[in-house]
């Protein structure tokens, strides 16, 4: 029996399992890597939803924690609405527009002027806002739904829609006492995101701020 050509077999498929076993480590450690990194961006996400559930001062004499903000689809619009006819009038849509021309202009008037309102894409949704707030002053305040407007990334920023109402917990006008705190649902039409801007201005107090808000998902 010729040894030379059997061992140089047996060689060649012991170098063929060597790379075989780097290239399962190397699968191994590319899959714990990417456990690893998924377990910190979960332990990331909690963090900053905690962080968004928790009062948060938005101005020295208001604070301000979000519960939850969850995307609802909006209705197709009808044949009419895409003509644009009275009855395809979106009320909320309206009142929006109102509401931010108005809001601007007193943010204009005070020299802070909100992001700018570039166009938004088809495809809107209802982004509702779950919201509390924490008077930090002594005395008593009034806070109004037309004091949060909610902004995408890129800017684009509504006032609330009034879907709101149609919420079971609508975020309602009140008086709030010194230490007081209340709460309710805010609703908003914009493109979905995975996070927006919620800020704050009390043309009454001059208190300005922002909130981040996360979208919160099954977590």
């Amino acid at each position: 029996m010729n040894v030379k050509p059997y061992l140089v077999a047996l060689a060649a498929a012991a170098a063929v399992l060597a790379v075989a076993s780097v290239a399962q480590e190397g699968v191994g450690a590319k899959e714990a890597a990417a456990e690893k990194k998924g377990g910190a961006l979960k332990l990331a996400r909690a963090a900053e939803l905690e962080k968004m559930r928790k009062f948060e001062n938005v101005s020295p004499t208001l604070a301000v924690a979000v519960k939850s903000c969850l995307l609802q689809a909006r209705e197709e619009p009808t044949t009419n609405e895409e003509a644009g006819s009275p009855s395809g009038t979106d009320l909320g849509e309206v009142a929006g527009t109102f509401f931010r021309a108005v809001g601007r202009k007193v943010r204009e008037i005070c020299g802070e002027v909100p992001p700018d309102a570039a166009k938004a894409g088809d495809g809107k949704v209802y982004v509702h806002v779950d919201v509390l707030i924490k008077n930090l002053s002594d005395i008593t305040q009034r806070v109004l739904p037309a004091d949060f407007t909610l902004a995408t990334p890129d800017g684009y920023t509504v006032n609330y829609n009034v879907k709101t109402y149609a919420a079971a917990d609508p975020f309602d006008a009140i008086y709030l006492p010194p230490g007081g705190s209340s709460g309710g649902m805010l609703v908003f039409v914009l493109p979905p995101c995975d996070e927006y801007t919620l800020h704050y201005y009390n043309p009454e107090t001059k208190g300005a701020g922002t909130k981040r808000v996360l979208v919160t998902k099954a977590d």
